[in-house]
């Protein structure tokens, strides 16, 4: 069971007010995706920090099209990333101390 008494509402990162992601920006995901390739989920809530990458996934996919839109950002780097399974999941972002919603957890290479 959710004990919604006790949960945290995390307000949605609001662009207009804070401007677009900068690269290098940590954002922190989570979720209960796999660790390694071809194991099971997670049995536990897992978390990483991995940052705002504005050079990742600005290759062309097959076809020429972008891969990454203007609605989109890519993070990751440093040996870490959302796992799969974590599609969905939060990506959160602190601005002064408050943590907000910055995304969510899509597509990942690798």
């Amino acid at each position: 069971d959710i004990d919604m008494d006790n949960a945290d509402v995390v307000p949605l990162f609001d662009e207009s007010q804070y401007g677009p992601l900068e690269d290098g920006t940590t954002v922190t995901v989570s979720g209960w995706g796999a660790v390694c390739s071809g194991c099971s989920g997670s049995d536990q809530l897992l978390a990483v920090d991995v940052a705002v990458d504005d050079g990742c996934g600005s290759y062309p996919a097959p076809g020429g099209l972008s891969v990454v839109d203007d609605l989109m950002f890519c993070a990751g780097g440093n040996n870490q990333d959302s796992c799969q399974g974590d599609s969905g999941g939060p990506a959160v972002v602190e601005v002064n101390g408050v943590r907000h919603r910055a995304g969510v957890v899509s597509w990942g290479e690798g």
